[in-house]
């Protein structure tokens, strides 16, 4: 357990920092200091979190879970509602302006996340046992239920059929994902180096945050991107390892979430900015710009360090149980 969670540490700390360096990189000759000074304070918040909700012990979230799902419910349901605090940008509502201070609940309507909560609860569901023949029947019809709405929205089918005719649309719908590659395939191995890159001088759209591993590959080549690529496979692996080592069914269960919803938002928008699947809207996790979602995935990474830490306490309980005095797991109704 001590070599998966210094590995999961070593991992998010390097992803960190190589944010906090291409965020200055390219923000440095438009925007100045604002953007990498934002983002060091979000960093330290979340750590601060993070380190908090390590030292806590996870099972408590039990207690807690119905508010916290409630609350999350009524921030997605703020967004929508046209107010002072809700804040619409881009022709969807994305944010909450609550004391000068903004936040991303979600992206309404935002299909990305809603496809990636539905795959990692579906995992959740597989995990905690559910058969495949009760699973598929259900698996079916969102599927075809996601395939109606799909077809039925010209946007999002713009947004396919240009991933699907990438050249084509080079000049319209598929600009960015075009820059995208030109970034990636004029980094070469080792990068045109830091600071050289070309496409964040306003070619590149949302280059500090969905597409800023195209600053990466640009800049620091395909070394560098594949470094990233091994990072949030690495964390996928320790996460697994946490899950797979809980001392109970809760932690199992939480451990694997947490795990799937980091990595796979990586893995998408790794996709994304590969042309290997469809402009889905979703950050790089540790590495874009954001404080909101930064500070998310570090108290999930908490959340993770927790669930380690009890599953390390039992294992040392059981080998040494005259030296430590085991705590009972809360028992529920």
């Amino acid at each position: 357990m001590k070599y998966a969670t210094t590995i999961l540490v070593f991992c998010v700390a390097a992803l960190l920092s190589l944010g906090l360096v291409m965020l200055y990189s390219s923000s440095m000759s438009q925007s100045g200091a604002t953007y990498p000074v934002a983002q060091v304070i979000w960093c330290g918040l979340g750590l601060l979190a993070a380190g908090g909700v390590a030292c806590v012990d996870y099972r408590h979230l039990k207690k807690i879970s119905l508010p916290l799902f409630l609350l999350a419910i009524a921030l997605l349901v703020l967004v929508l509602v046209p107010s002072s605090v809700s804040v619409k940008a881009g022709g969807a509502r994305r944010w909450l302006n609550i004391a000068h201070q903004s936040f991303q609940p979600s992206v309404e309507p935002d299909w990305g996340t809603a496809l990636l909560l539905a795959t990692v609860s579906s995992i959740m569901l597989l995990v905690a046992g559910v058969r495949w023949r009760h699973f598929f029947p259900p698996f079916m019809i969102g599927a075809a239920t996601f395939m109606i709405f799909l077809l039925n929205n010209p946007v999002r089918m713009k947004r396919i059929l240009s991933w699907m005719n990438p050249e084509q649309t080079k000049e319209g719908v598929g600009y960015q994902a075009w820059q995208a590659t030109l970034a990636l395939g004029s980094g070469g191995w080792t990068g045109l180096g830091l600071g050289n890159g070309r496409q964040k001088f306003g070619y590149l759209p949302e280059h500090q945050t969905d597409f800023i591993l195209a600053n990466i590959g640009e800049e620091l080549g395909l070394i560098a991107t594949l470094g990233v690529v091994a990072a949030f496979v690495a964390l996928l692996i320790c996460g697994i390892y946490i899950a797979w080592h809980s001392r109970d069914t809760f932690g199992l269960l939480l451990a694997t979430g947490l795990t799937f919803l980091i990595a796979l938002q990586a893995f998408i928008n790794i996709g994304v900015v590969t042309s290997a699947l469809p402009n889905k809207g979703l950050p790089l996790p540790f590495i874009s710009r954001g404080g909101s979602n930064l500070c998310l995935v570090l108290v999930c990474v908490g959340l993770l360090l927790s669930v380690a830490r009890r599953a390390a306490d039992h294992r040392s309980a059981a080998r040494h149980p005259s030296e430590v005095e085991e705590t009972a797991i809360p028992q529920t109704a």
